[in-house]
């Protein structure tokens, strides 16, 4: 029969938690051969910065820093953890994936153990444990790279959580200070940890003590199976022996937390000194609305909720919607009130449920396009666990049964809806799929997965979802945006205009819009027409790489290479895959006679491009130029094999090249 032991588990008891994490593995293990999804492109494949030698740069930097920054976060653990998972994987999506699962698996076996800790039945633990495992508002922060943020502070928390519970006093706070810096290192949401831990302090009820006979150090797992129904007549007959029960608590309370405390006030420092604030003014309203965020977050909590990649924007609710939430708040934290004067251990599942969402919707306060993430719920997950095996273990003996089915069937419930969950994440055309699968009348979706398409060469498939859009907008300028695209795409350029200016006579400063009537005039030959629009679409969105690519072509095309470049660089530098802009700068640069620099940008167009023909010649070219020849040949070998190799160019390169040997 397993034992405590100096406050540690025996090993016989580690299916306890062990089985948790196998579930987790289980249930996410198809998404290591998942790719690089949406957000991820920017932070991790287009970050040239984190690729190359100067990546430790980026753990001193605003974590959206790749795409302009002015964010407000920093997240350096989170990006110490993407360059480290590149290098392990030269750059494969697996590795990403892997540290996610894991991740979760680990949060997933601290549930079940902190549920121990904390007096629940072992069964009742493992239930906890499992329900954390399936919950399918965790697929977001597990099944997408770039969700790891969320996967990472609630590990840390747990682990605080568990550290506190299990560790002797001093080395519980030394444990404690090093798991929130770590939290606080993944996300800004970690700054509620001494609140939770304070929190747990407060629900280390003396009844415990009395039925087990040993410190809220220990475990209680095998004190909780004693005796379930007598402890809570225990607690209240040993509280009223205290008079001074509530300074007690207060004074734990403080103990648990101050460690924690001092690692946020050194994390508020460090933050201030190297992270500007954001640059979004917030939206107005946003005050009287952050308990309805609040409360529509943890409506996610229920597995039958539409769980899909990020909803909507959050727009400030009506006043009676407004009220009707501040109202329910306040009922919630009369209940916490009336638990704690009963002495009933439930102050931490509460905290986690409604504590960690306090930074997400205080972030309403200071930004505007706060969007729901159904990611944020990764420890109101854990709260609901840790809630309802307590409510389990306090059902009377003749109920055992009847608890436990039914948390074994709200676990199968919650796999059940976590599957196509899970499976959103497989590739951007999935993710697209799911949104507007569960949201049919979302104009991003509907639109993002026309532009999907039509870059792929699926034209038909592309315009039924622009009609799809047409219908769920009329009059919007978006769809007019998204056929212009489609028209560029196929090659009829007069039409791509027309509805370009069409769109954009409704939506004058639409920066997809613009790009498509620059490049449009840069293809019909209008290259002083293309040149002036660029330089108003650049005036209209200066940090947007598109406008300046599409700035550097109209350059381009009006003769002025050495003007062309360093937008083309800008642009090209944030969307490697663009084997069109690569091209450009290539040209730009031999016009310029930058031999070197051409010579890189024709190679990331063949890249991007592996069967364009003319980029693979002009890779020969280059690297004959900076006197490579081995890479020459290589190059003529792969644009020979390829369509459009018959026209004789790749033997007049060659005997080119060989001309240029020999000199």
């Amino acid at each position: 029969m397993a034992a405590a032991h100096g406050g540690r588990l025996v090993p016989a008891q580690a299916w306890v938690w062990g089985i948790p994490a196998l579930a987790a593995v289980a249930l996410y293990a198809r998404t290591i051969g998942y790719g690089f999804v949406w957000d991820d492109q920017d932070l991790i494949v287009h970050d040239a910065v984190l690729q190359s030698g100067d990546w430790a740069q980026r753990l001193l930097q605003d974590f959206w820093q790749a795409t302009g920054g002015g964010s407000g976060m920093w997240r350096p653990l989170v990006t110490l953890s993407f360059r480290v998972d590149g290098a392990l994987a030269h750059g494969q999506a697996w590795t990403f994936h892997a540290v996610n699962v894991a991740a979760l698996a680990a949060s997933a076996a601290l549930v079940a153990r902190l549920a121990l800790a904390r007096g629940t039945p072992r069964v009742l633990s493992l239930g906890a444990g499992l329900l954390y495992a399936t919950a399918p508002a965790l697929s977001e922060s597990t099944a997408w790279i770039a969700g790891r943020s969320d996967a990472f502070v609630a590990l840390m928390t747990l682990a605080a959580l568990v550290l506190s519970r299990t560790l002797r006093p001093a080395a519980g706070r030394v444990a404690t200070a090093i798991a929130a810096a770590l939290a606080l290192l993944a996300k800004e949401s970690a700054l509620v940890l001494p609140l939770l831990l304070a929190a747990d302090a407060m629900d280390a009820m003396d009844a415990n003590d009395a039925v087990a006979g040993f410190s809220p150090g220990a475990d209680a797992g095998a004190a909780a199976d004693v005796s379930r129904v007598g402890s809570r007549r225990l607690a209240v007959a040993h509280t009223a022996k205290r008079p001074h029960a509530s300074a007690s608590a207060a004074r734990r309370a403080w103990r648990a937390a101050w460690p924690s405390l001092l690692a946020v006030a050194l994390w508020a420092l460090v933050h201030r000194a190297l992270v500007s604030g954001s640059s979004h003014p917030p939206s107005p309203g946003a005050a009287q609305g952050i308990a309805a965020l609040v409360w529509a977050h943890l409506a996610w909590l229920a597995p039958w909720a539409p769980h899909s990649p990020l909803l909507d924007l959050w727009h400030a609710p009506g006043t009676a919607t407004a009220l009707l939430a501040w109202l329910a708040l306040a009922g919630v934290a009369v209940v916490a009130f009336l638990c704690a004067q009963r002495r009933l251990p439930v102050l931490l599942p509460l905290a986690l449920v409604f504590f960690p969402l306090l930074p997400v919707a205080a972030a309403s306060l200071v930004e505007s396009g706060v969007r729901f993430a159904e990611r944020e719920l990764a420890l109101p997950v854990a709260g609901m666990a840790l809630g309802a095996a307590w409510l389990g273990a306090r059902a009377p003996v003749s109920r055992a049964w009847l608890a436990r089915t039914a948390l074994a069937a709200w676990v199968v419930l919650q796999a059940a809806a976590a599957w196509p969950a899970i499976g959103a994440w497989r590739d951007e055309e999935s993710r697209i799929r799911r949104v507007a699968s569960v949201r049919p009348r979302d104009l991003d979706a509907l639109l993002g997965m026309a532009d999907l398409l039509s870059s792929e060469g699926r034209a038909g498939e592309a315009l039924a979802w622009i009609q799809r859009a047409e219908v769920v907008a009329p009059g919007s300028a978006a769809p007019l945006v998204a056929r212009s695209t489609l028209a560029y795409r196929a090659g009829h350029t007069e039409d791509a205009l027309a509805l370009a200016e069409r769109a954009l006579a409704l939506a004058p400063n639409d920066l997809a819009g613009g790009v498509v009537r620059v490049r449009s005039l840069v293809r019909l030959g209008r290259a002083g027409d293309a040149r002036a629009a660029g330089d108003r679409l650049v005036a209209a969105h200066p940090d947007a790489p598109a406008a300046q690519g599409a700035l550097g072509e109209a350059r381009m095309a009006s003769g002025d290479p050495a003007g062309a470049i360093a937008p083309l660089e800008l642009a090209s530098d944030h969307a490697p895959d663009d084997a069109g802009l690569a091209w450009d700068l290539g040209r730009a640069a031999i016009a310029m006679g930058q031999v070197e620099r051409a010579h890189q940008a024709f190679e990331r167009a063949a890249v991007a491009a592996p069967q364009w023909y003319d980029a693979w010649l002009a890779v020969a070219d280059t690297r004959s130029r900076v006197r490579d020849q081995a890479g020459a040949e290589r190059a003529l070998a792969r644009a020979a094999s390829l369509p459009g190799a018959a026209d004789g160019r790749v033997e007049a390169l060659r005997r080119v090249l060989a001309q240029r040997a020999g000199r």
